[in-house]
């Protein structure tokens, strides 16, 4: 991490690295024929993960941060492409879902100034600069890939550099984990016995690892090697176990079952996995205490995450007690933690951040709401809630009436189904975790539009959407 005197250097970094690569980019496209969009969706998505949480950080006394990820790099030239091949090459100025997004980035910067002044907090700072930029950034991801993603071959290159970057992440969240169990190294990977990856964070893991769960299907859909598929399978699933995540092992129960109860060829093969997993997961209980860790932490078998569920629900009630004083409004983006930090200095350890893991260990806890719809509910008001959520109902809307009018046995069916048990999963774990500003969830944002959109205008392989034996 870089401290605040820093950021000048770390940005004059940033530009550095840009202009080489771009030059190197611009040589590779004049010497090979891929298409462009292509060239940029492989960078973008195998970097997201792996330099996600070590490239660049900014730490505030707030509490606030800056986190730079490489893919945000390619990001840069691959936005301004957009923008020259969408307005002045096809001069189509026709942006999907502007208006409710324009909405949305205003009502951001409203409830950010009402609730500094109320607070008496400074409006013009660096953190709330980057609050405020935030959400463009996100933008620039959506439209990238609901741009760049025109037929089955472009679908196919996101889905393969995801799976091959998550199972890269996949393998340094478990051995991190197993050198702590096994010898009791500790390393960036793992937070003791639980697995981090390169998130410094097991629930994001977690989240990412169920999301590669269900676009690995959409991989097989389109003709991927079944061999890679599985251990795409098996990497998230122990993942996601390893995480010790709570909130995310419920998120992940919910996709797998939006894809099995959804796929009628799988239906019963999902189920007896499914329970078969479950009940294997349950006897680890009885084996040796090194791994019981998992399935004590998971199930709250002996109290195994009392001390975290204690601390999230007074969290919880404490920013709800703070909605109840900023209702329509709230306090502001990234203000939250500076109220809270007020509220609970009377509380001890969880005023200081302080909880126990299994291992009898400190860990530390952030004072934000760890739910990313009280968390909107406290930062935005009720009217910002009601705006992200009418964003998801979209979504949602878009998945479920393209599935409905597609064949059940056909390969753009699986797709959709995988696209849907994705954001079902993200939206169950937002519910104990802040995913609304989570790169990964507005890139399947922008491949759920694209996706959706082409399949309706039968712009993918005709052959996608009849019935197939492929999968």
């Amino acid at each position: 991490m870089l401290p605040i005197n820093d950021l000048v250097t770390a940005l004059f970094l940033f530009i550095a690295i840009v202009a080489p690569l771009s030059v190197v980019l611009f040589i590779f496209i004049t010497k090979c024929h891929v298409p462009l969009n292509r060239l940029f969706i492989m960078p973008i998505v195998f970097c997201l993960p792996l330099l996600n949480a070590t490239l660049l950080g900014t730490i505030f006394k707030s509490g606030s941060f800056v986190n730079i990820s490489l893919s945000d790099i390619f990001l840069v030239p691959a936005f301004f492409y957009v923008c020259h091949d969408k307005f002045l090459r096809s001069r189509n100025f026709n942006l999907p879902m502007f208006w409710l997004f324009w909405i949305y980035f205003l009502w951001i910067i409203l409830s950010l100034y009402v609730g500094t002044h109320k607070y008496d907090l400074q409006f013009f700072t660096l953190p709330n600069v980057v609050a405020v930029i935030k959400f463009p950034t996100l933008l620039a991801y959506f439209y990238v890939f609901e741009h760049f993603v025109k037929n089955d071959a472009d679908l196919k290159t996101y889905v393969t550099a995801w799976g091959l970057s998550a199972c890269i992440v996949a393998m340094m969240g478990i051995a991190g984990s197993l050198l702590y169990l096994f010898f009791r190294i500790d390393t960036p990977f793992a937070g003791h016995f639980r697995a981090l990856g390169t998130f410094g964070n097991p629930n994001m893991f977690a989240g990412y690892m169920t999301m590669t769960f269900c676009l690995s299907f959409i991989y097989l859909a389109l003709g991927g090697k079944r061999w890679l598929f599985m251990i795409i399978i098996l990497l998230s699933v122990l993942s996601v176990v390893m995480a010790a995540s709570k909130g995310a092992f419920i998120a992940f129960f919910c996709a797998f079952m939006v894809i099995g109860l959804l796929f009628p060829r799988f239906r019963f093969k999902f189920i007896v996995t499914g329970a078969a997993a479950m009940a294997v997961l349950i006897s680890t209980f009885f084996l040796d205490s090194t791994i019981q860790i998992y399935s004590k932490r998971l199930f709250d078998i002996e109290g195994g995450i009392a001390t975290s569920f204690d601390t999230r629900t007074y969290l919880w009630g404490e920013s709800l007690k703070v909605w109840e004083e900023n209702f329509l409004c709230g306090v502001g983006k990234d203000n939250l933690v500076k109220v809270l930090t007020g509220a609970t200095e009377e509380l001890g350890e969880i005023s200081q951040g302080k909880n126990k893991d299994n291992s009898g260990k400190d860990t530390k806890v952030q004072l934000v709401s760890h739910s990313t719809y009280i968390g909107l509910l406290c930062e935005m008001g009720t009217i910002g809630l009601i705006l992200f959520l009418a964003l998801l109902a979209v979504f949602l809307a878009r998945l479920i009436s393209t599935i409905i009018m597609l064949n059940p046995y056909s390969n753009a069916y699986l797709i959709m189904v995988s696209m849907l048990a994705a954001l079902v999963g993200v939206m169950t774990q937002g519910g104990v975790t802040n995913v609304e500003d989570s790169r990964s969830f507005w890139m399947l944002l922008g491949l759920i539009y694209s996706v959706s959109e082409r399949i309706r205008s039968q712009e993918f392989d005709k052959t996608m959407l009849k019935p197939s034996s492929s999968v």
